[in-house]
C-alpha cells in the first residue's frame, strides 16, 4: 500500500488529496478501510487536517513521507 493513495490506483496526487479533503468536510465519506488508513500519514489514532496538511506539502514537493 502506498501512504496517501486513498483511492488505490498506485499513485499518490491531488485526487487523493481532493478524496481525504471531501471525507474531512463530511462531504463524501465513502472512505473505509485500507484506503482511510493510507491517509493516516502520521500513524496516530485519527486522521484528521495535519494528515491533509502533510499530504498536501508532500504534494507540492516541501516534504515527503
Amino acid at each position: 500500500m502506498l501512504l496517501g493513495d486513498n483511492n488505490g490506483d498506485g499513485k499518490f496526487n491531488a485526487i487523493d488529496l481532493l478524496k481525504l479533503a471531501r471525507y474531512l468536510a463530511d462531504i463524501d465519506k465513502n472512505l473505509e478501510n485500507e484506503f482511510l488508513y493510507a491517509c493516516n500519514v502520521y500513524k496516530d489514532e485519527e486522521i484528521n487536517l495535519l494528515d491533509l496538511l502533510k499530504m498536501a506539502r508532500v504534494l507540492i514537493e516541501l516534504e515527503n513521507f
